[in-house]
């Protein structure tokens, strides 16, 4: 807090600025909630993981999230999502650890989260 009093005493404004970068942020994550809420269950799954999943050291993109964490942010229920994952993980998508979802193949996962594979094709 004291850094931030003694950068508040140099920029006036920077409360206000990052009340606005707060304010754009929570938008965004409503927006996407919202949009996310809408789409098939299979591709609120694929988008939400691919959004959150990171590099890591080994070069695959990682998920770190729960199943329920993963249902929430679908807005579906935990058994839905684990039939999706498991979809995702037969078809060498993803593969799964506790807590961490790794992708394998990024642009089948980008293909189902846009809604462009049909359910055979996946």
């Amino acid at each position: 807090m004291d850094h931030f009093r003694a950068a508040a005493r140099h920029r006036p404004d920077l409360p206000w600025l990052i009340a606005e970068h707060v304010a754009t942020w929570a938008c965004s994550a409503l927006g996407a909630f919202q949009e996310g809420a809408s789409l098939p269950t299979a591709a609120g799954v694929a988008l939400h993981l691919g959004e959150i999943a990171l590099p890591s050291h080994d070069g695959l993109a990682v998920a770190h999230i729960t199943q329920q964490r993963l249902a929430d942010a679908a807005g579906t229920a935990r058994e839905v999502v684990n039939r999706e994952r498991s979809a995702l993980r037969t078809q060498g998508i993803i593969a799964t650890k506790p807590q961490r979802v790794e992708i394998l193949d990024e642009q089948r996962l980008n293909r189902i989260a846009l809604g462009r594979v049909s359910g055979r094709e996946r």
